[in-house]
């Protein structure tokens, strides 16, 4: 199995059925996207906030990260994805590099 494209949903058999979709190709808002809250009203769990809003428009405190083999290279990748839709950020290999603070401090989305 080939790696996923950046800017595209993750595929993998070991997530449940997704109910995300990407009509606008790579690199798009996916959906469903959280609502905002009326002003005045109190925040409800899907009220977007967080520190992190990558290319898919999910506000989130942490991200997620899916251990791959990548057969071109041979060697394990770590597939950076929305903690929320499984939207790819970023792929970095080997994934030994993801591990390492000193090389990679902070994953950025």
């Amino acid at each position: 199995m080939a790696l996923p494209e950046v800017g595209t949903l993750y595929q993998n058999p070991a997530i449940p059925t997704q109910i995300w979709s990407q009509p606008g190709g790579p690199n798009t808002t996916v959906y469903p996207q959280a609502k905002d809250s009326a002003p005045g009203q109190f925040e409800t769990p899907l009220t977007p906030s967080g520190q992190y809003i990558p290319g898919c428009g999910h506000a989130q405190n942490a991200l997620r990260v899916w251990e791959e083999y990548d057969p071109e290279s041979g060697e394990q990748a770590a597939i950076i994805c929305c903690g929320v839709c499984t939207f790819v950020i970023e792929i970095i290999i080997p994934y030994s590099l993801y591990l390492n603070y000193l090389q990679n401090p902070i994953v950025i989305a």
